[in-house]
């Protein structure tokens, strides 16, 4: 296997997240690390874990969440635990009792999903925008089978257009508390650069920066498809502020620690009112 070192430059991670992942898989017995000699997948591992091999998309997928869970400070123990919680609500819910959470990238559906999915205590299924259309042609009794689906009001009404006979409901998203907290720290006259993409409403993000930061700091603002603006922002720009799809790209150029999202989680009271009109007779 490729050195810690080498995989966290080719993945674009951290060092220690891609060392602690190393330490997860040694201590799972599924590869050996010698001094000297390096890291190999262990003997067996092939033939005891035969599904996965079947199904690299789904490994890939499960490997993706671990990192970013690791990334974000969580210890394995609680990873192993969310993993696990995640599993129960799947085994106990059968599929006339899931939902569907679409959102524009696979990192933010698959994030508000599993959170959806503890508030409700439901399976919720990720599903990214650009792959709605197509997923539900592969799935042909989903207005049968399926609650409905979830997504933001920043993409209600594509989503809504698209599943036709299938419920959708629109939910609030917002910042948590420790990362208000973060922004809150941010020096009085930093420069402060706005990123999004060209379909969705500068206006709007500019407006939430202006209230998330102090009237001192100065901001600039350019799309993702504005190159040379772009390259501008990253020299100029302390802090960074990016509409969720923007941040891989964001992050090629910026360390994590300047960047900002607009929101990284569903508002509580959303889901609990959802969770309420889920239960009424209408709805089932």
């Amino acid at each position: 296997m490729p050195s810690v070192r080498s995989l966290a430059t080719e993945l674009g991670l951290g060092v220690n997240t891609v060392r602690a992942a190393y330490h997860i898989l040694e201590h799972e017995g599924l590869i050996i690390s010698r001094p000297k000699i390096g890291t190999q997948v262990a003997r067996g591992v092939n033939s005891s874990y035969p599904s996965l091999q079947e199904n690299n998309s789904i490994q890939s997928r499960f490997s993706q969440l671990a990192l970013d869970a690791l990334a974000a400070g969580y210890e394995a123990s609680s990873i192993k635990t969310m993993m696990e919680n995640a599993l129960e609500i799947a085994l106990s819910t059968p599929a006339s009792r899931s939902l569907v959470f679409v959102e524009c990238t696979a990192f933010d559906a698959e994030r508000l999903a599993s959170q959806a999915s503890r508030m409700l205590g439901l399976a919720v299924r990720p599903v990214v925008l650009a792959d709605l259309r197509s997923w539900l042609d592969s799935q042909p009794a989903a207005r049968n089978t399926y609650l409905g689906v979830i997504t933001t009001f920043f993409h209600y009404a594509e989503v809504k257009e698209v599943v036709r006979g299938l419920p959708a409901f629109g939910v609030v998203v917002e910042l948590s508390q420790k990362a208000l907290g973060d922004i809150r720290i941010i020096p009085r006259g930093s420069r402060i650069a706005v990123v999004c993409h060209p379909e969705a409403s500068m206006q709007y993000f500019l407006s939430q920066a202006e209230s998330l930061t102090s009237s001192q700091c100065e901001i600039r603002h350019a799309f993702a498809t504005e190159t040379a603006k772009l390259q501008e922002l990253f020299s100029w720009a302390d802090v960074f502020f990016v509409s969720n799809p923007c941040l891989a790209m964001v992050e090629r150029e910026v360390p994590k620690e300047r960047i900002f999202l607009f929101y990284d989680q569903v508002s509580e009271q959303s889901l609990a009112m959802l969770k309420e009109h889920l239960k009424s007779p209408v709805s089932s």
